[in-house]
């Protein structure tokens, strides 16, 4: 049988940016011959088959090992390696605005590879992300499936409402997990993660106040919260208030940022290993958004060998933008030298058995951020094989969704990608993409 050969190039940004899909995908389909990655950090499958049937995995083996459908279509992928499709747990879209951003940030990711997104609770457009959730998931959309957080509003439960009909009405309404954004007390924690848990969705946030020398964590793990966002609330807790410097008079100034993102630099190092092993022990995962923090101490600078999308206008403005701040140099090296503990303290938190997954928060551009922060948390000490599966399974889970996404598995749902460079080897040949398959539907 004479197979087609899927070209081990990317087509031209300007034909991809059209996200064309490409036939086979209305019937059964068999990829054969790719290093098939099912789960991130197990050992991959050589030279062996996929096979698709209704938008969704029906084997996946050694060569030969699956039956061929009647009337399947096979393409050869041999020198390919097929991964699972990317996750960015933290964005945030007004779907439906002018003059529809949103959806052309969605176009980008997934032509980067990023199949699933959570918009981390974009609370002016509850109604419309929701829309747009709903209208992502056929598998002809070429666009990341979408999931959307409810935001616990803060102004209505501080009015006396009673919180938990607040958030039986957001899930009601379709919000998957519940996100704490405001500095709630530790009493009002308690009862959003009590009625989290009654609606059946997982409740998570970010972790610091007002308060610049505040940190919410241990309220928040004790109310039931189930994950973190950002890691910056979490240096204060390896630091005692005596031990902490005093912060500039005005908070939000540049001189703040810099002495909020250094108090890193006031504890020991065996004060945050502890804190790391603490937060592992307790179950709670954190998406640390690293690259959001790293563009604190550097421009962010696009890896030798990246994708073509960066020569994109509007990507190569996204990255000449960065925080709007004048840093001194000295400030520089303060962020930089704060940034490995950043790190440092990621890697403990890995090694103690804690769960990362990998979100952007809409930094640098819309797609590229994820690559950027799979990078960032190699920087942390992470395996690539352990960096991957926090961008796949371990995404999964934590949004509720690996029982049909996050891994290359019979029942699951076909989204996955082809690369032409092994990303077990080096985490950036994550950029080497091929081609991007949802729902069974594959797109160059």
């Amino acid at each position: 049988m004479n197979r087609p050969v899927l070209g081990n190039r990317p087509v031209a940004v300007a034909l991809a940016i059209a996200l064309a899909a490409c036939g086979p995908g209305t019937g059964p389909t068999v990829y054969a011959g790719a290093t098939i990655i099912p789960v991130p950090g197990a050992e991959p499958i050589q030279g062996g088959d996929l096979v698709v049937i209704d938008g969704r995995i029906a084997c996946v083996g050694i060569a030969g090992s699956c039956e061929t459908p009647a009337g399947a279509s096979t393409i050869d992928v041999s020198g390919l390696w097929l991964m699972p499709g990317l996750v960015d747990t933290h964005i945030h879209s007004t779907f439906g605005g002018a003059p529809g951003l949103a959806e052309r940030d969605q176009r980008l990711r997934f032509l980067l590879g990023v199949t699933l997104t959570r918009d981390a609770s974009t609370a002016r457009n509850f109604d419309g992300n929701i829309s747009a959730a709903r209208a992502a998931t056929a598998a002809g959309s070429p666009v990341p499936r979408l999931l959307v957080a409810g935001r616990a509003p803060l102004d209505r439960i501080e009015g006396g409402e009673a919180v938990e009909p607040l958030i039986t009405d957001l899930v009601g309404a379709g919000a998957t997990a519940i996100k704490v954004h405001d500095p709630f007390t530790a009493a009002q924690l308690i009862e959003i993660g009590r009625a989290a848990r009654s609606s059946g969705v997982p409740v998570y946030g970010h972790a610091w106040a007002d308060d610049p020398v505040r940190s919410l964590v241990n309220e928040s793990v004790d109310a039931g919260f189930d994950g973190l966002a950002h890691v910056l609330g979490i240096s204060p807790l390896s630091l005692t208030l005596e031990a902490r410097t005093s912060p500039p008079d005005f908070q939000g100034t540049d001189a703040w940022r810099v002495w909020r993102r250094s108090l890193w630099l006031e504890a020991s190092v065996e004060s945050q290993d502890s804190v790391a092993r603490s937060l592992a022990a307790r179950g709670v995962w954190i998406e640390p958004l690293l690259t959001a923090e790293a563009q604190w101490a550097g421009p962010y600078r696009p890896p030798a060998g990246g994708s073509e999308v960066t020569s994109l206008p509007f990507v190569a403005r996204s990255l000449e933008e960065g925080p709007e701040v004048d840093f001194s140099t000295a400030d520089r090296e303060r962020l930089g030298r704060s940034m490995g503990r950043v790190y440092r303290f990621v890697g403990a938190f890995h090694e103690a058995g804690g769960v990362l997954v990998t979100g952007s928060d809409d930094v640098v551009a819309p797609g590229l951020a994820i690559h950027e922060e799979l990078r960032q948390l190699t920087q942390a000490g992470l395996s690539p094989g352990s960096a991957l599966a926090a961008a796949t399974i371990e995404a999964a889970r934590v949004l509720g969704v690996a029982d049909s996404l996050g891994s290359i598995e019979p029942g699951k749902l076909a989204d996955f990608v082809l690369l032409d460079a092994d990303p077990l080897q080096d985490v950036t040949n994550t950029l080497r993409i091929v081609q991007v398959v949802k729902g069974g539907v594959p797109y160059r």
